[in-house]
């Protein structure tokens, strides 16, 4: 597989020839003096001539050399992809061919990379910039995206759209600005391998709670005790040899509802009155041995190898490796209540789109690069399109509904119903790492659950306090 690195590199050697070679000077060097120049290897060079040839950006004539033919194109958008599945990669760079053929003007070019690259791909590229990715929250507090709201369109864009889903954040001047639309809505289930389950005698039911995952956990062992090759829960992990937190969804659910970050009279409060209860719960799982780790950088969830009986959070991710494994006897529920007499809860998010705040030095272009987003939000084809390539609950009210009736689709609508949105507000991203740590440590026993929880109480309050004072400055 190529690297994330080597394929930036490659995409970025393809669009500096568009870019270099546009206008009066048509004709492109020769491999060897393109090698020198970018200080690509001539393997590189070669696939990204190839590759512009395929898609009829440039023709190579004998004797003559290479030339540009790609029609030249006043409004060049990057649109920037952070982490996202191979299936949404393409299902992008079809919809912007799609929309280049309507607007002559749109130059759109997809480019895929890691978060920590962000900063410095918005600052290195010339042209206006749309942003796909999560925690927009957290890019909004940094006044970097432009406010949605003040473009032309917003209004009846939303008479498409379920709006409930799209984020408002304060901006530093106090208002309320709307600065990312959602693509889609992911929600967290809880998923089981039928087949395993009935083998462990658990039978095809959700579990009721919390206790009863316990219990099935107990039944693996017993299994395992006998020989057979068989494994309890996967817990997600955020990243390669991180320390992993329990899933924020099981949470919500211990708390009916409420995240521990939420803001009142302008003022950020931690309230991790639930934490004691959650931790223990992953903490007896751990007991029996039963727990594994997987990483966003799996190709296949272990979930599929058919020797594992639980996930504890599934989403679009899941589902979407669900297709490749179509006889896999998979199935899936909302998040379980913490006890029996409780209701469930889950935690939603709206993965979004925002455009960078540096586009007024051009208002046109920025027009363009709104449109490219109300194209793929608002347009019920390019929506329904979308959850053909990808599994994911449409923002779109008309393909929302027709979901609706979709059986595949009714644990995620059950989990949305009841679902609280996610909390992108930078101190919880601080705070969640901070669970990592203590979390792992409760795991290996270097502490007691009171313990962590008092240290995350402890660690989140600084950190309210000095976000709470920030914003004052």
């Amino acid at each position: 597989m190529v690297s994330i690195k080597k394929r930036f590199k490659f995409q970025l050697l393809k669009d500096e020839l568009l870019t270099a070679f546009q206008g009066d000077i048509k004709r492109i060097p020769s491999e060897r003096d393109l090698c020198a120049k970018y200080k690509a290897s001539r393997t590189t060079v070669r696939k990204a001539l190839a590759d512009l040839e395929d898609g009829r950006l440039i023709s190579r004539e004998v004797g003559r050399g290479t030339f540009i033919t790609a029609k030249k194109r006043c409004h060049l958008i990057w649109f920037i992809c952070v982490g996202t599945a191979p299936q949404l990669q393409k299902y992008f760079e079809d919809e912007a061919e799609r929309f280049m053929e309507e607007k002559e003007e749109a130059d759109i070019r997809i480019l895929h990379i890691e978060s920590r690259e962000l900063v410095e791909t918005i600052r290195s590229r010339p042209g206006i910039k749309i942003i796909f990715a999560p925690n927009f929250g957290y890019l909004a507090s940094t006044g970097m995206l432009l406010p949605l709201n003040e473009l032309d369109g917003f209004t009846n864009c939303l008479s498409f759209l379920n709006s409930s889903y799209i984020e408002w954040n304060e901006s530093r001047d106090g208002q309320r600005r709307c600065y990312s639309i959602p693509l889609f809505i992911d929600t967290e289930v809880f998923a089981w391998n039928g087949d395993l389950a009935r083998k462990a005698g658990i039978g095809d039911a959700a579990p009721r709670d919390w206790n009863e995952i316990v219990k099935w956990l107990e039944k693996v062992r017993k299994l395992r005790n006998k020989g057979k090759d068989v494994y309890g829960g996967l817990l997600s992990a955020t990243g390669k040899k991180a320390n992993h937190a329990p899933p924020l969804s099981y949470y919500i659910a211990a708390s009916a509802g409420k995240n521990f970050i939420t803001n009142q009279a302008g003022n950020v409060v931690l309230d991790f009155s639930s934490g004691r209860e959650w931790l223990d719960f992953f903490h007896r799982c751990h007991e029996t041995g039963q727990l594994f780790i997987e990483t966003e950088y799996s190709d296949v969830s272990p979930l599929f190898n058919g020797n594992i009986l639980f996930a504890f959070r599934a989403g679009s991710w899941i589902m979407q490796q669900k297709r490749n494994f179509p006889e896999f006897p998979l199935r899936l529920s909302p998040i379980p209540p913490s006890k029996a007499d409780t209701s469930p809860f889950s935690i939603t998010s709206a993965v979004g789109m925002g455009i960078v705040n540096e586009t007024g030095k051009s208002s046109d272009a920025t027009i363009t690069g709104w449109d490219f987003i109300r194209h793929l939000t608002c347009g019920r084809d390019s929506q329904r399109r979308l959850v053909e390539n990808y599994f994911g609950i449409a923002i779109n009210r008309e393909v929302f509904t027709w979901q609706q009736a979709q059986r595949q689709y009714a644990p995620f609508m059950q989990s949305i119903s009841t679902g609280t949105m996610r909390c992108d507000h930078p101190i919880q991203h601080g705070i969640m790492k901070i669970m990592r740590i203590y979390f792992d440590k409760a795991l290996k026993g270097e502490i007691s659950i009171d313990e962590a929880v008092s240290r995350i109480n402890e660690t989140g309050e600084i950190q309210a306090e000095i976000e709470n004072d920030r914003s004052l400055v």
